[in-house]
């Protein structure tokens, strides 16, 4: 008799999740979970007992470790029945300050019990049928963001409750599907977690060559005793300060079409340039003031060799952070809110040099000591012209910049290598998790 095979089911369609392959379903959460609010106590419970996810946890990461939780609280035993999670629970935070960073998950991956905050909301599978591996990327999915950011209220702060995510829609594939889609995708974190590793390596072994060369350590420097050739300068005697400009981040935008002056925003320098050294070759790196907005006539325009330094920060580490412009090649650029602006008009240092001048250990503990401020740290023009920093004859000043210039240049084809993994990575979850390859 010739044999029969059963016809594959065919895919279908889903208003919200799209195409669906045979055999996935599209399934509300309120189905696949039991969700609940988390534990609140007064201040002087916290500090010591279970360990105790907190909002920021969720936010930070797709998948949770009981050594990845650093807060603790005391709670009775009774309610720590009704507030635990257990491995292949979900966490959701119920707020944020952006939209976008609401109600994202968190997918417990221990077996040690914890319990968890009033900010976050737990979601307790109700089936077997789930990996927990999977809903790491599933639920950080675009589509399940888009569902969820929609549903998201609030003026100030973004706020999503259970009533909401019972309604967000998702696709399950089969129990065997998931997993293969969580190896895949596990293979790539693998991959990005070992290049991170490097990265961070390498950082550190750039700060200690930073601190080696640019105090003079490498030639035996001990305390304020410089080798010979150097000299301790303040950079008040070398560097002429320049007008800068208060324009906020809501008049900035990052389109050409719109804007035509390049402007370096303190929070840029702390967040964005990863190097001393800011290319300008690189303009989507650096935001422009929107096309109309007034400039005083006061400002001055950067160029080659400028010294950018961020003059305000809410932490101690990150007053003082600077860049040295290159490529400025004609481009209007101004320097702008909590930054100063220097220039060395006497010659005295090194293109390529200057923007290592505050990166040594012991100029930057010193710039620590003058910053002023409880909740936001500031260096005044005052304060920072006075700031002594050791200074290399120029012939060694060109052998360490192009020494730890090189070290950068190696440091930026591994980011960028890194960026590229994030990439291929997010191209394939959009895939994976479409059932595309199924």
């Amino acid at each position: 008799m010739p044999r029969t095979t059963t016809p594959k089911a065919p895919a279908t369609d889903h208003p919200v999740l799209g195409r669906l392959p045979a055999g996935w379903k599209a399934v509300r959460l309120g189905d696949l979970f039991d969700f609940r609010n988390g534990y609140n106590t007064s201040k002087e419970h916290y500090g010591s007992g279970t360990p105790f996810v907190n909002v920021l946890e969720v936010i930070t990461h797709p998948s949770l470790r009981v050594e990845q939780i650093i807060g603790k609280v005391n709670i009775p035993a009774r309610a720590l029945e009704h507030n635990d999670v257990r491995y292949g629970d979900v966490l959701f935070n119920r707020t944020s300050e952006v939209p976008e960073e609401v109600g994202l998950a968190c997918v417990y991956l221990s077996n040690d019990v914890v319990c968890f905050g009033g900010f976050v909301i737990r979601a307790r599978p109700k089936t077997d049928r789930l990996d927990p591996d999977y809903l790491t990327y599933a639920l950080r999915a675009t589509v399940i963001r888009k569902q969820i950011v929609a549903l998201g209220t609030g003026a100030i702060r973004s706020n999503i409750g259970q009533s909401d995510l019972v309604d967000v829609v998702m696709a399950v594939p089969p129990l065997p599907e998931q997993r293969r889609i969580a190896r895949i995708l596990g293979t790539w974190d693998k991959a990005i977690g070992l290049l991170g590793l490097q990265i961070a390596a390498k950082e550190e072994r750039l700060r200690g060559l930073i601190d080696q060369l640019v105090s003079g350590k490498r030639h035996g420097a001990k305390g304020d005793k410089l080798p010979k050739g150097w000299r301790w300068v303040s950079l008040g005697e070398v560097f002429e300060f320049l007008s800068t400009t208060s324009h906020s981040r809501s008049q900035l935008i990052d389109d050409p079409e719109k804007g035509d002056v390049l402007y370096i925003h303190y929070g840029d320098i702390h967040a964005t340039y990863t190097t001393p050294r800011l290319d300008l070759d690189i303009e989507e790196r650096v935001p422009r003031l929107l096309r109309g907005t007034t400039i005083p006539r006061s400002a001055d325009y950067l160029k080659d060799g400028d010294l950018i330094i961020a003059d305000a920060s809410e932490d101690i580490e990150g007053v003082g952070a600077c860049v040295e412009l290159h490529n400025v090649d004609g481009k209007q650029v101004i320097s702008g809110l909590h930054t100063l602006a220097l220039r060395d008009t006497k010659g005295l240092t090194v293109q390529g040099y200057r923007g290592y001048v505050l990166r040594s250990h012991q100029v930057v503990k010193r710039i620590r000591e003058v910053a002023t401020g409880s909740k936001v740290y500031g260096l005044s023009r005052t304060n920072l012209a006075k700031l002594k920093v050791p200074l290399p004859s120029p012939e060694e000043q060109r052998i360490i910049g192009s020494c730890l210039n090189g070290a950068y240049d190696e440091l930026d084809i591994l980011r960028t290598k890194l960026e590229h993994l994030h990439e291929q990575k997010r191209g394939l979850m959009q895939r994976l998790l479409a059932g595309a390859n199924s």
